[in-house]
């Protein structure tokens, strides 16, 4: 388990990005790190997420609706 900067051990949750030939496991931290780097691509990644969850939230009313 890694250890974290005050000398405890830490769990990490990592999350998973598969790209064309591998796949990348980032702590949110980390992440975050990197989107703070490019604003635009942050920007652009929480339009997309409010698309998604927006589409994920009218699914779950269509399904409950019967519709």
């Amino acid at each position: 388990m890694p250890i974290d900067q005050t000398g405890k051990r830490r769990r990490y949750r990592y999350i998973e990005i598969q790209i064309a030939k591998c796949r990348v496991f980032l702590t949110a931290e980390e992440m975050s790190q990197l989107l703070q780097k490019d604003p635009e691509l942050f920007a652009a990644g929480i339009r997309r997420g409010k698309a998604i969850l927006r589409a994920r939230a009218q699914e779950k009313r269509r399904e409950k609706d019967g519709i």
